[in-house]
Order: C-alpha cells, then sequence, then structure tokens
C-alpha cells in the first residue's frame, strides 16, 4: 500500500496545522523557508521513515502530486528543495502562484497540507 514508490513526502508527526505552521521557518545557511520532510522519488513510505531517524511515535505521508494538486487549488505552488539533513531531508516550501516565496506559513495552505497527509504509526521510532 504505502511501500511502492510513488513520489512520497513524509514529515514527523502528525503534521497538525499548528505544528505545520511552528516548523515553517528559516532553514540554516540557506535562503529557503520551509518545513523539513523526507523526499525522494524512488523510496517508499517506511524507508523514508527510517531515513529520517524520528523519534515521533506518529509519520505524516502524502504523494508530492497530491500536496502540488490541492496547493494549486488555493492559489499556491509548492517546491522541493534538497537541504542537509539525516536521510533523505529536503525543505517542502510553499510559494504563491506567481513564485515568491512565503516566510510564514498561511492558514489556508496549512489547513490544506494537514488535511491531505494521511498518518500512521511511525514504523522505526529512535529512542
Amino acid at each position: 500500500m504505502t511501500q511502492s514508490p510513488q513520489h512520497w513526502v513524509v514529515r514527523a508527526g502528525q503534521g497538525s496545522i499548528s505544528s505545520l505552521k511552528k516548523g515553517y521557518r528559516h532553514y540554516p545557511n540557506t535562503p529557503y523557508y520551509g518545513c523539513s520532510v523526507q523526499y525522494d522519488p524512488h523510496v517508499g513510505v517506511d524507508e523514508l521513515a527510517r531515513a529520517g531517524k524520528f523519534k515521533n511515535g506518529e509519520i505524516s505521508y502524502a504523494t508530492r502530486p497530491m500536496l502540488e494538486r490541492v496547493l494549486a487549488a488555493i492559489g499556491y505552488t509548492m517546491q522541493l528543495i534538497k537541504t542537509p539533513g539525516s536521510g533523505y531531508h529536503h525543505t517542502l516550501m510553499v510559494l504563491y502562484a506567481g513564485g515568491n516565496g512565503i516566510i510564514q506559513l498561511p492558514d489556508d495552505a496549512a489547513k490544506a497540507i494537514h488535511d491531505t497527509f494521511s498518518r500512521k504509526p511511525n514504523p522505526y521510532p529512535v529512542p
């Protein structure tokens, strides 16, 4: 089910609106603002969770196309930028449709991401 590679995006925790907004910040030593996620177009959900070394008991996940669609429906685009970190670390950036970056995640974008994520127990929690 969630094991076949389908451009999965995985985030630690429940992906709540508040955690997405709080976690959306400037990535050190880069020009990027966004949320930390695990992403690789050829890797399944469980392997992304393992590589992320998440302490959380739960993970949130969705496919990149699903996230792109829901954000586009409310006037945003997104980018996944490879940034330093454990595993397949990327920064998920939300942009205005014209391509301008966002430094504080808007409520409607946070809700769209939250509503799109599925959740499940973290198969590889790190103590």
